[in-house]
C-alpha cells in the first residue's frame, strides 16, 4: 500500500510540473483546443494513450478529452442529458475501436 500511495504521490506531483505543463499545452495545440473524439471544447484534459513512458511521454502519448469522453475512457458514465449521452456513446465507440487495435 505504501508502494502505491508512493507512486500516486510521485504521479500526481509529476503532474504539476512545467515539464508535464509544457507536453499538455503542446497536445493541445496539436488538438486544436478540442477533444480528439467528441470536439468538444470544454473541460479538456491530457489523456495517457500510453503509460509505457510516463514521466518521459512524446507528445504522441497524449490525447485530448473533454471530461466526459476522458471518463469514458476510465470505464465511468455519469448521469447525463441526452446530447451528452451522444457524445459518450460515440466515444464509447471510438474507445472500443482503440482497445480493439491495441
Amino acid at each position: 500500500m505504501c508502494d502505491e500511495n508512493t507512486r500516486l504521490g510521485r504521479y500526481q506531483e509529476y503532474l504539476r510540473s512545467t515539464q508535464w505543463s509544457w507536453l499538455r499545452e503542446q497536445a493541445m495545440k496539436r488538438a486544436g483546443k478540442r477533444c480528439q473524439v467528441c470536439n468538444g471544447t470544454t473541460k479538456l484534459a491530457a489523456h495517457h494513450r500510453t503509460y509505457e513512458r510516463v514521466y518521459h511521454e512524446q507528445v504522441d502519448d497524449l490525447t485530448i478529452l473533454c471530461a466526459l469522453c476522458h471518463g469514458v475512457f476510465h470505464g465511468r458514465r455519469p448521469s447525463l442529458t441526452d446530447r451528452e449521452l451522444r457524445r459518450v456513446e460515440a466515444a464509447e465507440r471510438i474507445s472500443d475501436r482503440v482497445w480493439r487495435a491495441v
